[in-house]
């Protein structure tokens, strides 16, 4: 509730400041505009900031629901599949043996056989799908944690950049000299973000690489065991089939979300009023345009960047597999 109300707040001040402009049109100053846009500015950029902290948030919980709801159906759906069968009652079918989350080998078959074997594995089994779960999901959560707040320093390196207001005509010596802080600040935080993105390219590099390597083995490992499309094959792996490609898309759409927002900075110096400025600001933005231009992206091993191609990628390579795979088994 209390970010709710910062928001509100953030929205209706730049509003009565705009409203305050327009009824003291006719005596206001010039510079006291400036100074009226100046915290109408800083509003919006604490909107932008809020904006990423409430989605950084909602993100955090759906991901923490993904978590207990997939460890859920990952233990008790094996549980539901033993009591749909009838292994808790007092006339098991013969010839069927326990069904588990994870099988181990063990070194008695009691966990397979009994009931008392079958709970102690079903224990052992909770605590270990919940470290497994945890350690992929809080990967996940991590990652895209810094896509949101590089996507959110992206949009507010945009939004500056647009606050630069044009004129007709040339700027004042005054008006070149505000201009000319407001450059430098862009570009120290345009290093800022770069430098961000390079440390977590290094320390995520071989992690990212794993990631989509161990997708490419998991998407064509679910989708061959739910081929079989029975109610057994569906229930068990259906579930797990569909996290795993949301998992996959959702990632990769997020990595695409900074390599679009890195485009939309390269549109937005362009779009600056340069002709309105000295020669000195001029280069400024012509030194901000080159860095601009050199995409904004997390690579995998240093060397891919990943985004939507890279998933397609994935996604090919997983059919293909999926398809010889599947005529490999239709034979035997």
């Amino acid at each position: 509730m209390y970010n709710v109300l910062l928001v509100l707040v953030a929205i209706a001040l730049p509003s009565l400041g705009a409203t305050y402009i327009w009824y003291k049109r006719d005596t206001i100053s010039f510079f006291d505009v400036g100074h009226v846009l100046l915290c109408m500015f800083l509003e919006f950029l604490f909107l932008i900031h809020t904006q990423i902290h409430n989605i950084s948030v909602t993100f955090t919980l759906y991901m923490a629901s993904l978590l207990v709801c997939g460890m859920l159906l990952f233990n008790f759906m094996p549980w539901f599949n033993n009591y749909s069968y009838g292994m808790f009652g007092p006339e098991r079918p013969t010839n069927r043996t326990f069904e588990h989350a994870v099988y181990f080998h063990c070194f008695t078959e009691d966990v397979y056989t009994t009931i008392k074997g079958y709970w102690i594995l079903f224990a052992f089994n909770i605590p270990t799908s919940y470290n497994t779960s945890t350690g992929v999901i809080a990967f996940d959560l991590l990652i895209s944690l810094i896509v949101f707040q590089i996507w959110g320093h992206l949009r507010i390196l945009k939004h500056n950049l647009l606050s630069i207001m044009p004129k007709e005509g040339m700027y004042s010596p005054e008006e070149n000299m505000r201009v000319r802080e407001m450059l430098k600040e862009i570009i120290e935080h345009h290093k800022l973000v770069i430098n961000f993105v390079d440390k977590c390219s290094a320390a995520f590099s071989e992690e990212l690489f794993v990631f989509y390597m161990m997708m490419q083995l998991l998407t064509c490992t679910t989708l061959l065991e739910v081929s079989a499309l029975t109610a057994e094959a569906l229930a068990k792996y259906g579930p797990l089939t569909l996290a795993v490609h949301q998992q996959l898309i959702q990632i990769s759409i997020l990595f695409e979300m900074v390599n679009s927002k890195s485009k939309e900075l390269t549109d937005a110096v362009y779009g600056t009023p340069w002709e309105c400025m000295d020669a000195g600001n001029r280069k400024m933005v012509l030194l901000l345009l080159q860095r601009a231009q050199t995409p904004i992206a997390l690579k995998a091993a240093k060397m891919v960047p990943v985004g939507l191609q890279t998933m397609a990628a994935v996604l090919k390579t997983t059919f293909t597999y999926y398809i010889m795979l599947n005529a490999v088994a239709a034979e035997r």
